[in-house]
């Protein structure tokens, strides 16, 4: 799918079709406060011609970023996750509606944020296991599996996947959200472990909390 990049004095946009109005998300951009216990980055919640959308700032990982924090070079990270949820869900995957990026210019640097559609009655799906029944669990897991296996049928590596970037709806369906560092490659036996094992150490840790 064709992105359209627009300039707005020191921010562009790129647009994922007409799924927003430029300037008018970034007057509500700029309008809306930050919510800090959203993420790494903050999380800014905003609503524009009656659709409510998330826009989420990127941040350095690691010892890094207490220097760079959310400053980069390029967008390019950006672009690559936005490409990759729109692949997936030109795919029939379920993820939260990719709807474009926002970047603003700090020369040399750029401060780079994801903007989805924001799912409304949602729960993560450590908070869903938490509280649900066996066969509730069951269901979800099995389901989480399931979208795993397709990920390697896609091409997709996700190095950081955890649960709680997995939604759930109140039907019990799944949703995926946040590919940053995700890619494209021909999927290993290796990178399938990878990923298994990394939602392991997550479910381990939160287990002994």
């Amino acid at each position: 799918m064709k992105l359209i990049k627009v300039k707005l004095g020191t921010f562009f946009i790129y647009c994922v079709s007409d799924a927003i109005n430029p300037s008018m998300f970034l007057d509500r951009f700029l309008r809306t406060e930050t919510q800090a216990d959203k993420g790494r980055g903050g999380l800014k919640l905003l609503s524009t011609d009656g659709k409510l959308f998330a826009c989420r700032k990127y941040m350095h990982g690691g010892l890094a970023r207490a220097l760079t924090k959310d400053l980069f070079f390029t967008e390019k990270r950006a672009i690559n996750e936005l490409e990759i949820m729109l692949y997936l869900k030109e795919n029939n995957f379920p993820v939260v509606e990719p709807s474009g990026i926002l970047v603003g210019e700090d020369f040399p640097f750029k401060k780079p944020h994801l903007i989805t559609m924001f799912e409304e009655n949602v729960g993560d799906l450590l908070e869903f296991i938490k509280v649900s029944t066996r066969k509730q669990r069951l269901r979800a897991i099995r389901d989480l599996a399931r979208f795993l296996w397709r990920l390697e049928n896609l091409g997709v590596y996700h190095p950081d996947l955890h649960l709680r970037n997995v939604l759930v709806k109140n039907d019990g369906r799944l949703i995926f959200l946040d590919f940053d560092k995700a890619c494209r490659k021909d999927i290993s036996r290796k990178d399938m472990e990878s990923m298994i094992w990394r939602l392991n150490r997550f479910a381990e840790k939160w287990e002994q909390r």
